[in-house]
């Protein structure tokens, strides 16, 4: 049976590597930042990319370090990540359930592995590259294609996972309830916008993607 999300690192690379580029990538495993800071191997790069990956830091700090350390090795930085922004109303969901999620995750002082653990911005990436160094050569947004199943993953995560319901639960329970009745509107109004769409999950949409380059500042 074929199953749809994310796949795991292994096939993932196995994918890249069959691919019409993939004789001129090879892949090391190690901690970004610290890769960098040691010398990157002695290498240097036209371009360090981060493609949909930002938001699986587990603090914002991640990043401004490693941008500062990329400095050193590579002339350009690529970026592609979500927007936060829904072009089509068919998008709303998956933008409630990323808020959501980031939300859940910000208040559960502890490390998970989830996949949406430092939901940045576009304004706030600008400004951690412009403090690290970078200025923004160009941007533009894009629309996915509606097979990308992001969306009806995580937004069937936040209705209906046991794990997250397990997670959100044991937050309210450690928070202000101020905060708690918040947390659980930002779940109630993730189930609203599936309410009202067409064919419910299933057809929720990926929200728009900000791609952007950046090149070094001049000191």
């Amino acid at each position: 049976m074929k199953t749809l999300g994310t796949p795991d690192y292994a096939s993932s690379q196995a994918h890249v590597l069959t691919s019409a580029v993939g004789s001129q990538i090879s892949f090391v495993q190690a901690d970004p930042v610290a890769y960098l800071a040691g010398g990157a191997g002695g290498k240097s790069f036209d371009f360090i990319v981060f493609g949909y990956s930002i938001w699986y830091f587990s603090n914002p700090q991640i990043l401004t370090r490693i941008l500062q350390e990329a400095r050193q090795h590579a002339r350009s930085v690529l970026v592609a990540e979500y927007s936060l922004s829904a072009s089509l109303p068919a998008q709303i969901p998956h933008l409630l359930t990323a808020l959501t999620a980031n939300a859940v995750e910000s208040f559960r002082g502890e490390e998970s592995k989830r996949n949406i653990r430092c939901a940045l911005s576009p304004s706030q990436i600008t400004r951690q590259a412009a403090d690290a160094g970078w200025e923004l050569a160009k941007k533009e947004i894009a629309t996915p294609l509606p097979k990308q199943v992001d969306a009806k993953i995580e937004v069937r995560m936040a209705l209906k996972s046991r794990l997250f319901r397990a997670d959100l639960d044991d937050v309210v329970g450690r928070v202000d309830a101020k905060i708690g009745n918040m947390l659980q509107s930002m779940v109630d109004a993730v189930g609203a916008s599936v309410e009202i769409l067409e064919g419910g999950w299933d057809n929720a949409r990926n929200m728009d993607v900000w791609i952007a380059r950046f090149d070094k500042a001049p000191k």
